[in-house]
């Protein structure tokens, strides 16, 4: 489970990762548009994306790093009682930054390659899977180490080995 991801097509950033990290990057979900604003706003929003593919606008979300600083809301209960300040975007922000086509270094582009290879082997796990020979024998070689720790469990463990072969 990967939790929030950023729609935006060249972005890898998701919850799960950032918050292991410490980042305080937050995602915030694409307008609703049910006034003539957010419509507007949200077909900004699935523009700056710049997916070839359809994606769920419901549910899909947008990292903080796309927005400048004079996007967000000033958050002044939490600054005069000295708390961390919270993200509330304007009706209005759309992301501008480090969108897909924008400049992007050769490092960025190397990072982006690598994680869709990581992300094609999570998504095609059968070819990791173990076979039924080596399970078995990781499962036998278990169940003979746990029971060789006493003496007498260790002979009879022993005497069933040479039996066997």
């Amino acid at each position: 489970m990967v939790g929030r991801v950023c729609a935006v097509f060249s972005c890898r950033n998701n919850q799960m990762i950032l918050k292991k990290s410490g980042s305080n990057i937050t995602f915030h979900y694409f307008p609703s548009g049910k006034d003539p604003v957010s419509a507007a706003t949200r077909d900004e929003w699935i523009k700056s994306c710049k997916r070839k593919a359809a994606f769920n606008v419901n549910t899909s979300t947008i990292c903080s790093e796309h927005f400048t600083s004079d996007d967000y809301e000033r958050d002044l209960q939490h600054e005069l009682l000295n708390l961390p300040p919270r993200k509330f975007l304007k009706k209005t922000a759309v992301p501008t930054l480090k969108l897909a086509g924008d400049e992007m270094t050769a490092e960025q582009i190397e990072k982006y390659v690598m994680g869709l290879k990581k992300d094609k082997e999570i998504s095609d796990p059968l070819h990791k899977l173990p076979t039924k020979a080596s399970k078995s024998n990781r499962i036998k070689s278990k169940t003979l180490s746990l029971l060789s720790q006493s003496p007498k469990k260790k002979r009879i463990v022993t005497k069933q080995a040479n039996t066997e072969t």
